[in-house]
């Protein structure tokens, strides 16, 4: 997350999200978990950012420092995550469906 093209310069903003979980390193392109768990968590909460406005459950930390950044509610579809996600992305969400969920149903 937060590859975004230029590499980082240590000084992002964590947007809220918890500096001890979350961090950032010079010429490294993208934020750092502090376990692959961790940013696991932080993808699903920037997925759910995009899929709702609601507030993150009870009890979970902020470990998505682009959470905050997101147009909540916008993409509420794979589809939707077109342009937004991985850009340009135009086909972003066709290539999620195409490359995991209809393998997923090939599988069973």
């Amino acid at each position: 997350m937060w590859a975004t093209g230029s590499p980082c310069t240590g000084d992002e903003s964590h947007n809220g999200s918890d500096p001890t979980l979350v961090s950032f390193e010079p010429g490294v392109h993208g934020a750092i978990f502090a376990t692959p768990e961790v940013g696991v968590e932080a993808h699903i909460q920037h997925l759910y950012a995009y899929a709702n406005k609601d507030p993150l459950p009870n009890g979970k930390v902020l470990v998505d420092p682009r959470y905050t950044l997101v147009s909540r509610g916008s993409a509420n579809t794979w589809q939707g995550l077109n342009a937004r996600w991985a850009v340009p992305g135009l086909t972003y969400g066709q290539s999620i469906i195409q490359d995991y969920w209809m393998n997923a149903l090939a599988q069973r």
